[in-house]
């Protein structure tokens, strides 16, 4: 009998974000449960709350806005060329 792992939101986010934001060892996770290592277990709430943090958190306009922060503080700073 394959042991059982639970995940939660984190996890699920790090799995579906955009390329940029996901963590290689989420997918990695999921591919050793097909292979029949273990069983994932997720609480259906983590679907929604996964779903809301990826409308909010990762929106080309809030990541382009947070470059243009930088690059307004770091070009006059000297800290990018």
């Amino acid at each position: 009998m394959a042991p059982h792992i639970f995940v939660e939101t984190n996890w699920l986010f790090a799995y579906a974000a955009p390329a940029h934001h996901q963590v290689p060892a989420a997918a990695e996770l999921l591919d050793r449960a097909r292979r029949g290592e273990f069983t994932v277990h997720m609480p259906n709430i983590c679907l929604g709350e996964a779903r809301q943090a990826i409308l909010t958190k990762c929106q080309p306009g809030h990541e382009a806005n947070a470059l243009r922060r930088f690059l307004t503080w770091g070009l006059p700073a000297g800290h990018v060329t």
